[in-house]
């Protein structure tokens, strides 16, 4: 199946949309769990894949503060 510039294009900012929300959802969670997050926690959030993001989510619910995720 051959997709052109515009296919790929919707397809990147689909997966673009689901990772921002993705973060999105983390941060807020998070924040509500520890608290104020640190600037570098932040920053290391928005530059996680996809695949980082979901082992964070399920990391986050295991540990009792936002060191233990060593990030």
């Amino acid at each position: 199946m051959n997709q052109t510039t515009y296919d790929r294009g919707i397809i990147k900012g689909r997966q673009e949309g689901l990772e921002n929300g993705q973060r999105s959802l983390l941060r807020i969670l998070m924040e509500e769990r520890f608290g104020p997050l640190p600037t570098s926690f932040v920053d290391r959030l928005q530059t996680m894949t996809m695949d980082e993001l979901i082992q964070l989510g399920k990391a986050a619910v295991k540990v009792n503060s936002i060191e233990e995720l060593r990030l």
